[in-house]
């Protein structure tokens, strides 16, 4: 697994270590394995951001972006920036194409319904 490790010095300045595009990256499958098995699953932007260890805040810090802004697409990204959705795929280390993208609080009645 890839990890973020910034400095003391890279959060004053503002600066972000390179981080490698997820999107090359090959997921270890095992011969024979099934299609969800290959795959991530979808996670919410949130899911994302707490898996990889990081608060809303620190997240806004690095994308130059206010915290609230970053809760704001959390709760529904349909209308994130790409370039945004981009780098917080890079920031978290999971593909952007397995991020879901909506209106999350509409995710609690569907899973009510299919109980």
């Amino acid at each position: 697994m890839i990890s973020l490790t910034m400095s003391r010095e890279d959060w004053r300045t503002g600066s972000i270590p390179e981080l490698p595009l997820l999107r090359k990256q090959k997921f270890k499958t095992q011969k024979g394995a099934s299609m969800a098995e290959k795959t991530p699953p979808k996670i919410t932007l949130k899911a994302a951001r707490v898996n990889a260890g990081l608060t809303a805040k620190e997240v806004g810090e690095i994308v130059k972006k206010h915290y609230q802004t970053i809760l704001s697409y959390e709760k529904d990204s349909e209308n994130i920036p790409t370039g945004l959705l981009i780098e917080l795929s890079e920031i978290y280390h999971y593909p952007m194409d397995f991020i879901f993208l909506g209106k999350t609080y509409g995710l609690n009645s569907i899973k009510e319904k299919a109980s």
